[in-house]
């Protein structure tokens, strides 16, 4: 039986209409029948992969997304999810390659950058992975994860007054970011400032009651402020949860 390209544009239309109200085996079904015409194959491939991923199917997802380069070796989404699939088991060097290729595609492709500016936070190339995440805030002003990233570069430089003031920054866009009022407390600590520091550290306990390293950071502001009472409590306490 012949279908011309109306039936599959359909097709293709109905299998990402499932898969966006995460009716996968339907969509599963769209895409399988779509990888065989030459037309929507790159696209049912990388729609396959994804869904793998959701499933926590990581190689086969691979498998799907070397298919599309053995197609289209500058295919964007391609080289750009093998480089999440790379960075998420830690194969840096390999996922530094699909980033950059991912960059050479496209330079605007924001996620690419912003796991390039992680690799160097832990490659502690620090102005590089600063720079890399104020160019995403060119784009994205309150963009939490790249705002929270560079606050936690110039911490790193031990420039901790600039870190407090971004940290801030990120809570004006969300005042319960956890992450940001964990890294606020941690400044605090580092400059001595250990009132703020205990006030931050208890905000994220609201958050999370249960949260190790809030309650080592309490344990230690108490012991540097001499209150051996509620420093042992706080110690004792995270042990409880561990």
């Amino acid at each position: 039986m012949e279908f011309n390209q109306s039936f599959f544009q359909q097709k293709l239309k109905s299998g990402i209409e499932f898969f966006n109200k995460n009716q996968l085996n339907k969509a599963i079904e769209c895409f399988k029948f779509l990888q065989n015409e030459k037309s929507t194959q790159t696209i049912a491939f990388l729609y396959l992969g994804i869904i793998e991923i959701k499933k926590n199917n990581n190689e086969n997802a691979k498998k799907y997304f070397f298919k599309i380069l053995e197609i289209d070796k500058n295919h964007e989404f391609a080289n750009l999810n093998l480089g999440l699939l790379s960075f998420q088991v830690k194969d840096i060097k390999r996922a530094i390659d699909y980033f950059n290729k991912t960059l050479n595609i496209n330079r605007k492709n924001l996620l690419a950058k912003y796991h390039l500016g992680l690799i160097e936070i832990i490659n502690k190339e620090y102005e590089k992975a600063k720079k890399k995440f104020e160019e995403i805030l060119l784009k994205e002003p309150k963009n939490l994860n790249a705002l929270n990233n560079l606050g936690i570069c110039h911490s790193k430089q031990i420039n901790f007054k600039k870190a407090i003031n971004i940290f801030k920054d990120c809570l004006n866009i969300n005042n319960n970011h956890k992450q940001a009022i964990l890294n606020l407390a941690n400044c605090f600590f580092q400059i001595k400032d250990f009132e703020n520091s205990i006030i931050n550290y208890n905000k994220v306990l609201e958050i999370e009651k249960n949260h190790t390293i809030a309650k080592i950071g309490l344990s230690k502001c108490y012991f540097a402020l001499h209150n051996y009472e509620k420093a042992f409590y706080f110690f004792e306490a995270r042990k409880k949860h561990n």
